[in-house]
């Protein structure tokens, strides 16, 4: 402390500041990082309360460093790492030297979760990257300032202590010199009440002999009571402790006079006069005469109330999702944990876990942004648990993920109904900043088993059928089944494999089927179908990957193979023929793809680099992708069409089209689904469906080709109404390309 601070008269010395009559010594911080981004930005953040920071690169640097000097506060830096973090913290938190200095974790914002343990290694503070700079700075303030103050305390309590000790020393020396008198007791109670009068604690003293307690005036102060209140026996102490820790609070007083610890010290509740609890820290030490009898025992109270509420915040927020309010993943696997005991003890105790989805929920963030997703996050998880049980809970995972603990469940059918009840409170729309949506959510249920050990494993069977309930549509449940684990595992391994072939492209292949004109037979173009030969699960169908292709990032570097491949294919047709050819190769293009903005102008690129007319490539796109955003596909297919490139509308009478988009759209071809044709001619309806297609492509001046012909009854019937292309196992089946070469040179008389 500076003279200042004593009363001096002198000016401050250099680097001190003056604060409201008293000199405060600008704050060191010792950090410990190598990252020079994140020392540079520490330097500046805190330098702008006027504290210093030294750095170091390692925990053993730090410790050297230490030992020479002690900052006011430690901070250990993300870059350093969770887990080193936590170990370098323990280490100081057990070093007597070191225990009271205040550390500060900064956990990596990648790492999930961390802060249990940070508090847990004994981290006073624990924030997270990406630092919110005005909320870090005041956090270090407010810890600097309470390091102050415990020094301030420390050293008034040392000086308390002091004062105890002497008065113990002075009252076992007149013990064992029997030459006590009253008037030495009466001296030494008025220094007593005296030094209590000066000190910010609550002063106690118990004379055992007596059965008399004194109490301070601030000890009673810190209850509410006036100086002269009668709090002077041990009763009237003790009423004031709360009943949940007068047991342990007398347990470890008796073990202090019956002279097994060496101080009595004890965190308790006690009640204020208002009928709030305060927490308070008891301590004390007895003293003994010659054979080591307490006769008296005389201590200190403070009061820790604003310590122990950060406490319980900071533990609350550590179990609990700042949005919602809802237990976070650690509680809830905590309580899954409980619930599998609960049921290995028991197996009546069962229980059963929802995995819950919200369907589209992507689509709100990046539409209207995040600040109506998160409000729509709080919207449902309050319809959530409001269906539930007490005994239940309702969690937040992480994102828009969810999750219900029903315990106590009878059956699979109580668990399947309480998914229902889900689906039933989200029919009534949500009011997400004054504006009514609807939400359906996806649910995965696993029913607790005695086989279950660990909460990750039922989580993950949940999960497994939270993807099944995903992959059937919006608002749907599924419940785990035996098989279903192992179903999304291969999904998932045929996806890593997939992920794997498309750096080269070296298992896949293409085939070729045939489309002829139906009247003359004449061969006018091919249909590029994509084949994969994995190395180990032997001929892969397209239905398999592609649509695992779509979900992924890989459908477009898989088209852009396609097309290139079905391009250069035609071009070595056209050298080997040593002409050009009248015909055209067609190329199925994914939704997903459609929706690039820069897919125009890659599918010119490929085209120009074969070599091939652009007349001579189509694209196919199914019918309900250019339904999916009308007005984004007819941009795109307008580029498209300004290039020469053909488009068709593939599986054409599936997608319910707008008939007003579709006559916008630069079209070239309607292909008929070939669900229509397989039952040609022996279903009315499907051949008056066939019928209106074709007068509609008429209609809009479009060629017509039919897809599926595999009878000459059908090819007969669809060239009656004007059907002029057709492809099927009547012609051909879909080829490799020599297959397919052979099939043109003998179409086209090309010997």
């Amino acid at each position: 402390m500076s003279a200042g601070a004593k009363g001096g008269d002198g000016p401050p010395r250099k680097g001190e500041i003056f604060t409201t009559g008293v000199f405060v010594r600008p704050s060191r911080i010792l950090l410990v990082s190598a990252a020079a981004a994140e020392i540079a930005r520490v330097e500046r953040l805190l330098g702008l309360d006027n504290n210093s920071v030294d750095a170091v690169a390692t925990p053993g640097a730090a410790l050297a460093s230490l030992k020479e000097q002690k900052p006011d506060l430690v901070l250990l830096g993300a870059a350093l790492g969770n887990r080193i973090g936590f170990d370098f913290c323990r280490t100081l938190k057990q070093t007597p030297s070191l225990h009271y200095i205040p550390v500060v974790i900064i956990l990596d914002g990648s790492a999930v979760g961390g802060q249990i343990d940070a508090l847990d290694c004994g981290a006073n503070d624990v924030v997270r990257e990406p630092l919110d700079e005005l909320v870090f700075r005041a956090r270090i303030r407010a810890l600097l300032k309470y390091k102050r103050a415990v020094a301030a305390l420390r050293n008034a309590r040392n000086t308390l202590e002091q004062d105890v000790h002497e008065r113990i020393a002075q009252l076992q020396k007149e013990i064992a010199e029997h030459q006590r008198t009253e008037a030495a007791l009466q001296e030494s109670q008025e220094r007593y009440a005296l030094a209590a009068q000066g000190s910010h604690d609550g002063l106690w003293d118990w004379d055992l002999r007596t059965d008399k307690v004194f109490c301070s005036e601030r000890w009673k102060s810190m209850l509410g009571y006036p100086e002269d209140a009668p709090l002077d026996s041990p009763e009237a102490w003790f009423a004031h402790i709360s009943p949940l820790d007068l047991g342990p609070f007398k347990e470890a007083l008796s073990a202090h006079l019956e002279g097994r610890t060496l101080a009595f010290s004890f965190e308790c509740r006690m009640q204020h006069r208002d009928r709030t609890l305060r927490w308070v820290h008891v301590r004390g030490m007895a003293v003994r005469d010659k054979d080591g009898a307490a006769l008296r025992i005389a201590g200190s109270q403070s009061d820790i109330t604003s310590r122990k509420l950060m406490e319980l915040q900071l533990r609350h927020d550590a179990f609990h999702d700042g949005l919602t309010g809802l237990p976070n993943r650690a509680l809830f696997m905590d309580r899954l944990r409980q619930a599998i005991a609960r049921m290995k003890r028991d197996p009546a105790r069962a229980y059963a876990v929802l995995l819950l989805d919200i369907d589209k929920f992507k689509i709100v963030n990046d539409s209207l942004g995040h600040g109506v997703g998160d409000h729509l996050l709080i919207q449902f998880a309050r319809r959530v648990r409001e269906f539930g049980r007490a005994t239940d809970t309702v969690a937040r995972l992480g994102g828009d993920e969810f999750a219900v603990l029903l315990e106590d469940v009878e059956d699979l059918a109580s668990a399947t109904a309480a998914a229902e009840r889900i689906h039933e409170a989200l029919k009534t729309p949500l009011v997400v900043h004054g504006r009514q949506m609807y939400a359906t959510t996806s649910i995965g249920v696993a029913t607790g088993k005695p086989r279950y050990e660990r909460a990750d494993d039922v989580l993950r069977d949940a999960d497994t059928a939270l993807y099944q309930a995903k992959a059937a549509g919006r608002g749907k449940q599924r419940t785990f089944a035996s098989g279903m684990h192992a179903r999304v595992l291969s999904q998932m391994d045929l996806e890593h494999d997939l992920r794997d072939a498309i750096k080269t492209c070296e298992q896949f292949v293409l085939c070729y089927q045939p489309i002829l004109a139906l009247d003359s037979g004449r061969l006018v173009g091919f249909e590029a179908l994509i084949r994969w030969h994995h190395p180990k699960r032997g001929l892969v169908s397209p239905l398999q990957f592609i649509p695992i292709a779509e979900e992924t990032d890989v459908i477009g570097p898989l088209t852009q193979w396609v097309l290139r491949t079905a391009t250069a294919q035609l071009k070595a047709w056209e050298a080997a023929a040593g002409r050009d050819l009248p015909v055209y190769v067609s190329v199925n293009l994914s939704g997903k793809t459609l929706g690039d903005a820069g897919l125009a102008g890659t599918v010119g690129e490929i085209v120009r680099a074969s070599g091939v007319r652009p007349a001579q490539v189509s694209l196919e796109i199914t019918e309900g992708s250019l339904m999916k955003d009308p007005e984004a596909s007819l941009a795109t297919l307008s580029c498209l069409k300004a290039m020469d490139i053909g488009l068709m509308v593939d599986d054409f009478g599936t997608g319910y089209s707008s008939l007003s988009y579709l006559h916008r759209l630069p079209l070239n071809i309607l292909k008929i689904d070939r669900s229509f044709v397989a039952d040609i001619p022996a279903v009315a309806r499907n051949m008056e469906i066939v019928r209106t297609i074709a007068l509609l492509a008429d209609r809009l001046g479009l060629s017509l080709v039919a897809e599926g012909i595999e009878t000459a009854a059908q090819r007969d019937w669809l060239r009656s109404i004007r059907c002029g292309l057709g492809q099927g196992h009547l012609f051909s089946r879909a080829v490799v390309a020599a297959a397919a070469y052979a099939f043109m040179a003998d179409n086209l008389s090309l010997q």
